[in-house]
């Protein structure tokens, strides 16, 4: 009896080790000031308006850097990148069964298109909370509406899906969705496959508006990034709408998928 119980508390160590030993340390990912603001404020970020740039200043150096970074493959430069980065911990995320807090699950939750149906976010202009997307689901293709089941077995990596998001104030847009997975890390990439209106304004050509998100393992803590690349028209009405909105997408973005665990 006595050596069974040695065993298993052995395993439990192993195992425990095993799965710290493939986590990330954040210091490392984003470096000693950024890790500093994200153990005080738990969240930091960054904006770039009309900057002569399209560097990502916030992005971890994870192993899917490179494919967050590349997104953007237009000659002409967005108007618009939002950064934003999270630090949270497991147990805030599932105080229970804070060990179910897993990357396995947070790519199942990213490829779960259907349920950002009904989402909230806090509209600025109106200073109230409001839904987000009437309409959320899979489609068959970059332009096509037929509706699919979301695809949540399996590993994400490599994934190519498609979705319809009905969104609020932007209108029906169909995006492209490209996922990497590994142990301790999943990310996708949005891109807009039809344009983006606003009532009989195209506000972004397709392909003009890019999201990618982040999810990195850091042993007791989840660290978040979220970012928006978007290129629209130089009229001031149109800017600040997208500022505004875009930004509050992002936030709303997150705010949903630590809701889902």
């Amino acid at each position: 009896m006595k050596k069974t119980l040695i065993k298993l508390v052995a395993a439990a160590v192993f195992l425990t080790s095993a799965a710290f030993a493939s986590a990330y340390s954040v210091s490392e990912l984003v470096g000693s000031d950024v890790y500093e603001t994200l153990k005080k404020d738990g969240s930091v970020s960054s904006k770039n308006f009309k900057d002569e740039t399209k560097d990502l200043s916030l992005l971890p150096d994870g192993e899917f850097s490179s494919f967050i970074s590349s997104m953007w493959t237009s000659k002409k430069n967005p108007v618009l990148i939002k950064e934003n980065l999270y630090l949270i911990a497991k147990s805030e995320l599932n105080k229970t069964q804070p060990e179910s807090v897993t990357i396995s699950k947070a790519s199942k939750i990213i490829r779960s298109i259907s349920k950002m149906q009904g989402m909230k976010y806090y509209s600025h202009s109106d200073e109230k909370y409001e839904t987000l997307y009437k309409d959320a689901y899979c489609v068959s293709g970059p332009k096509s509406k037929t509706k699919v089941i979301d695809k949540t077995s399996g590993s994400a990596d490599g994934k190519v899906l498609y979705c319809l998001l009905n969104d609020n104030s932007l209108g029906k847009t169909i995006y492209e969705l490209k996922y990497h997975q590994s142990e301790s890390e999943v990310c996708v990439s949005f891109e807009n496959t039809t344009d983006v209106s606003i009532g009989p304004i195209t506000a972004v050509e397709d392909g003009n508006l890019h999201i990618g998100l982040v999810i990195y393992d850091c042993g007791d803590d989840f660290l978040v990034y979220t970012v928006v690349e978007a290129k629209f028209p130089s009229m001031s009405f149109l800017e600040n709408k997208m500022n505004e909105s875009l930004s509050a997408r992002m936030e709303a973005i997150y705010e949903w998928f630590i809701k889902q665990f």
